[in-house]
């Protein structure tokens, strides 16, 4: 059954007291508020069906144009269906617990790609869209999940081809550091978002402002089409100035990937060589903060071989 509008107030009040005392959460919540590092996990979601009946679609206006970016985003689709990062990730599970997604809830994953997160939480809910500015990824996703109640559409987060007051639930992962405007982006998730709707946002972040100007550029030498990571006292910012209340936020989940394979999944190969050398050369704080693991190499010294990107997850309400 549906819970009614007070989820919005009681439930979360209780949800981010079980945050500061992760000691009184559930048994659903302890696995979200568990600081775990994770490295291509599959994780368990619910395994509730909802009826093969299609519910009603929200109806996309114009869709939007395409960028460069998105041109280059069209051609991984392939390879970001097949991603297990994405596919699974430590992320996943810990989206749904936080999202508690119920019955009756239409809802509309941003930016996503290969449709994974949108295909997780369809047997959980009424309906759900999924939204990309890449034709390509979301060709992919309509080939790997061809699901009745899941739909995916062309269209920009910072300007949402949605009615107002469309959704009860929305979703926003790995994605938001590659889009423009997280600003108008908010803005666009307030506007659609019915009252005591729910976003739920996670997105690789700077761990720490000392370490910002590294990080922002081996991020865009690794991948042109990466905007920003953002600190968590970034995204509280953005959240307070947007009109959304910010529920409950984490940063103790970590993404731990093998370097080889994430330089060479989008680096351009002018600058691969660059890309390596600035894991070669981090200093003793960007060494600490990203757990990056290295191993001796006669010709090179220490050479890269894992390291950890944090993720933030954050509940914020439309209240």
């Amino acid at each position: 059954m549906r819970l009614p509008s007070l989820w919005a107030t009681r439930k979360l009040r209780l949800l981010a007291k079980a945050m500061s005392d992760p000691s009184k959460a559930s048994p659903r919540e302890a696995s979200f508020f568990s600081s775990d590092t994770a490295s291509d996990t599959a994780s368990d979601t619910a395994s509730d069906t909802v009826s093969a009946a299609s519910p009603a679609t929200p109806a996309p206006a114009t869709p939007a144009p395409t960028t460069p970016a998105s041109k280059t985003w069209s051609t991984r689709g392939e390879a970001y269906a097949l991603s297990s990062v994405h596919k699974q990730g430590p992320s996943l599970a810990k989206l749904i617990a936080l999202a508690r997604p119920q019955r009756a809830d239409v809802c509309l994953d941003v930016g996503t790609g290969a449709g994974h997160t949108a295909a997780a939480l369809a047997p959980l809910v009424k309906q759900v869209t999924g939204l990309d500015p890449a034709e390509g990824m979301l060709e992919a996703a309509r080939q790997t999940y061809p699901l009745d109640n899941l739909n995916f559409v062309t269209g920009s987060s910072d300007a949402l081809p949605f009615a107002d007051n469309t959704f009860d639930l929305m979703t926003a992962r790995h994605t938001l550091h590659h889009h423009d405007s997280v600003p108008d982006f908010l803005a666009e998730a307030k506007r659609t978002l019915k009252t005591g709707g729910r976003l739920v946002i996670v997105d690789e972040i700077t761990p720490a402002a000392s370490v910002d100007t590294w990080y922002d550029q081996l991020e865009r030498l690794r991948d042109p089409t990466h905007k920003r990571a953002y600190t968590m006292t970034e995204w509280q910012n953005f959240v307070q100035a947007s009109g959304l209340n910010w529920v409950v936020g984490d940063s103790r989940t970590l993404l731990r990937l093998n370097v080889a394979e994430w330089i060479n999944r989008t680096t351009p190969k002018e600058n691969l060589e660059t890309v390596w050398q600035m894991f070669r050369d981090a200093n003793d704080e960007a060494r600490d903060l990203f757990s990056i693991a290295y191993q001796a190499d006669e010709s090179v010294g220490d050479e890269p071989v894992t390291f950890d990107i944090p993720l933030g997850i954050m509940l914020i309400s439309n209240t």
